[in-house]
């Protein structure tokens, strides 16, 4: 067997001992890599795409042509509404005609 040196916590040489019978055995990696593989894959998570992802919404664009900005507009039944001064007046002008305390649905 082979004798391994012991050290004191100043650093010194206390004697020896004989070296464990497990450090002459020599690593089989793939066995490693296994286990390794396996302790890490419990942390990961599968990545499930959407085919639906960025569909489901209520604005549509004009695209080109229509010399106003390519903003998304959103569509309230045939009415598209522009930006939010657009929905206060469309907001105004259905009080007026349904009457007040009338929520519209949109």
């Amino acid at each position: 067997m082979e004798k391994i040196n012991v050290y004191n916590l100043e650093g010194k040489k206390k004697g020896f001992i004989d070296k464990p019978r497990i450090f002459n055995i020599k690593p089989r990696l793939d066995i490693i890599q296994i286990a390794n593989v396996v302790s890490q894959s419990k942390n990961k998570q599968i990545q499930g795409r959407d085919k639906r992802a960025g569909l489901r919404n209520t604005a549509e664009g004009w695209g080109t042509g229509h010399g106003v900005s390519r903003l998304i507009k959103v569509i309230s039944g045939d009415l598209v509404i522009k930006d939010l001064n657009g929905l206060i007046v469309f907001l105004i002008l259905i009080n007026l005609f349904l009457g007040p305390g009338i929520e519209p649905n949109i």
